[in-house]
């Protein structure tokens, strides 16, 4: 069955119309743990490949909002490093899994009048592991679907070092929570000129309650929402391959619930817009460099959120050879190949 654009409309529609009912749910721009959602692209690499992709993701939260305005307040900062290790291996041209490990490093500052209290969060973070099926994969066009978890594999009891109070849930490294994750990605390849290429992804991630403070509290983050869109262009120079993006991030999350009542300054809408360049050399190495700038926010109550992020990346593939023709008789006893 051939892509057309026929196709591409019905889907775009569905996409948009996705976005829209979920629309009136609405969470805090602080979501616990490692900043996992904005990674969840899934792999469209041929079969038989491994691919490997370490990622520095540096977080200014600098702007404090209330609803869609931007206050002048600037006393509350906070930084957000996170370290992601993200593997992909594909079995064949339907099949694939991909893994995400993390690590992050969360301060948030506090400054008055001759006052200046610093707080740190830090720690390995949650994992994530998804399983992937290529539902269409011709020349020009992928449309993928995946689903997993998110295992609660980060520390939700780390506590101030000044005052040995627990952190607030957003500073701990994990969620402490089990979460399951659906995923969509359609890419179209030369969709109005050669080399330009079209992409479409949606991620959804039903987030579930933890406990804290020896079991007296409950805390649930809202589920959380991303839809990704935008174009890349590929140049090829001589070896080299250098494909700049531009990319518009849609991002709706529930309110938090503590004790299954509604967390105050927690939830709204954010829409970025993320220029980008990757470079891919012939070695299978390439190298990615992206940065993120709000374009509109509309949040419950007063939060902190995002002044600007960076994310840089270093990645390699490797596609292992086709089985010979003597074990090609064994394809079909096989499920992955």
């Amino acid at each position: 069955m051939k892509l057309t654009k026929r196709t591409l409309v019905l889907f775009l529609t569905f996409a948009l119309s996705f976005v829209f009912t979920n629309e009136a749910l609405a969470q805090g721009c602080c979501s616990g743990g490692t900043p996992l959602s904005g990674n969840l692209d899934l792999s469209t690499s041929p079969a038989r490949t491994l691919s490997l992709r370490f990622t520095y993701d540096h977080n200014n939260l600098g702007d404090q909002v209330f609803g869609t305005e931007e206050q002048e307040d600037k006393s509350r900062t906070r930084i957000t490093n996170a370290s992601l290790l993200r593997l992909d291996y594909t079995f064949n041209d339907w099949l694939a899994v991909n893994a995400i490990l993390s690590h992050v490093y969360q301060e948030e500052r506090i400054q008055f009048t001759n006052v200046d209290n610093s707080t740190v969060g830090k720690g390995i973070g949650d994992i994530v592991l998804l399983l992937q099926y290529n539902a269409i994969k011709k020349k020009d066009s992928y449309l993928s679907i995946g689903g997993g978890v998110k295992a609660p594999t980060g520390a939700i009891s780390r506590k101030n070092e000044q005052t040995g109070l627990l952190l607030n849930p957003d500073l701990q490294p994990g969620t402490g929570a089990w979460d399951f994750l659906a995923v969509t990605n359609f890419n179209q390849k030369n969709i109005f000129t050669n080399f330009l290429n079209f992409r479409l992804g949606l991620s959804y991630r039903i987030t579930n309650e933890a406990e804290r403070f020896n079991q007296q509290q409950e805390y649930k983050f809202g589920n959380e929402l991303q839809v990704n869109t935008g174009f890349n262009y590929q140049i090829y120079v001589r070896k080299t391959q250098i494909v700049p993006q531009l990319i518009l991030r849609y991002r709706n999350t529930r309110v938090d619930l503590t004790n299954d009542a509604e967390t105050i300054n927690t939830g709204g809408h954010w829409l970025y817009l993320i220029p980008g360049i990757e470079t891919y050399l012939s070695s299978g190495i390439g190298f990615g460099l992206l940065t993120q700038v709000p374009l509109y926010r509309n949040l419950n109550g007063i939060q902190l959120t995002t002044s600007y992020k960076i994310t840089a990346s270093i990645f390699y593939s490797l596609t292992f050879e086709k089985k010979t023709d003597a074990d090609a008789s064994d394809k079909k006893k096989n499920f992955f190949d």
